[in-house]
């Protein structure tokens, strides 16, 4: 797997690199375009459990996901250039001192 690929969001955006990423609503609170390389999704409402929930899970197709990954890599230097970005994102959102600040606020 190319490198910064399969590492968990955060911990890859603070290590500088662009993630692949769905681009589903919970992940975009967290990643961009411009940090990352966003996958299309689907809704799908499941008929179960989680449906009387008023969950709804977001798929993707794998096609979908490799050819971001595929695209990611043909591009060093867009890559280089989000995962700068992303760097700084998660740095100035989900630093330690400035969240524990927003919670006290509350």
């Amino acid at each position: 797997m190319a490198e910064g690929f399969g590492i968990p969001l955060l911990e890859s955006m603070t290590g500088g690199k662009a993630p692949v990423y769905v681009n589903a609503p919970p992940m975009n609170e967290i990643c961009d375009p411009n940090c990352g390389f966003p996958v299309p999704y689907q809704k799908i409402e499941w008929f179960n459990y989680y449906n009387l929930m008023i969950f709804k899970n977001h798929v993707y197709a794998p096609e979908d996901y490799a050819e971001a990954i595929i695209y990611a890599i043909e591009h060093p230097k867009e890559r280089e250039e989000k995962g700068i970005k992303a760097r700084e994102k998660a740095i100035n959102q989900f630093h330690y001192i400035k969240t524990y600040k927003r919670f006290l606020e509350l």
